[in-house]
């Protein structure tokens, strides 16, 4: 297992979640979901790194899933 990846993958979780959960985002989905995809890209993720991975990509579709749905039900109907 390599140590450098494995404090990357430590770092963007934290450091993700705390970004996702604030109200006014210093670094947006987008830039997260790169992060994730060039560690997801690496031939050296061991099989739990790789689930790890696969688990924060998936953290962040279900934040874009209810942002989208949380802004949706806030806009008036048109009528």
């Amino acid at each position: 297992m390599n140590p450098i990846i494995e404090r990357d993958i430590l770092h963007v979780t934290q450091v993700m979640r705390a970004s996702l959960c604030q109200c006014e985002q210093t670094l947006d989905v987008d830039y997260w979901r790169r992060r994730l995809t060039v560690l997801l890209d690496l031939d050296s993720l061991t099989e739990s790194q790789r689930y790890s991975v696969e688990g924060l990509l998936h953290e962040i579709d279900e934040f874009e899933q209810e942002t989208h749905s949380t802004h949706a039900a806030a806009l008036p109907l048109a009528g």
